[in-house]
């Protein structure tokens, strides 16, 4: 129990330790100065709220710029036709590393069977020389 218990109190602290560290850096002037640090996605806003005055209302007067997505319905054909052609390519390409893989063992096999063929003849021959 003293154990476990030393465990869970090692990892509770660096946790603290990683979330201070990672708030630290978050806050410091090099990172805020990036968009990328200003710049939030939200993905489900409800239609109600699709209304920039009363979005505004709800996040606070700090947000700059606001824009609302618009009908992505020719994009997700787009990306479904993409998707589509991209499994049919894997297929297809899967197919042919399947093919050349079993012509690559039947011509192994084919020159294997050959090659003994030849050393079964080299060797009947140095063998008939030597009698």
């Amino acid at each position: 129990m003293l154990y476990f218990g030393f465990i869970m109190y090692m990892i509770t602290r660096e946790s603290v330790f990683y979330i201070n560290l990672r708030q630290a850096y978050l806050m410091s002037p090099l990172y805020s100065s990036r968009i990328s640090s200003r710049t939030v996605l939200f993905t489900s806003v409800p239609a109600q709220y699709m209304n920039e005055q009363l979005l505004t209302a709800v996040l606070g007067h700090g947000v700059r710029r606001m824009w609302f997505t618009s009908d992505t319905k020719d994009l997700e054909d787009k990306v479904k036709e993409r998707d589509q052609a991209a499994y049919k390519l894997e297929g297809a390409e899967t197919k042919l590393i399947v093919s050349a893989n079993k012509q690559r063992l039947k011509n192994e096999k084919a020159g294997h069977r050959a090659g003994s063929d030849e050393e079964a003849a080299i060797g009947q021959g140095s063998g008939s020389a030597a009698a």
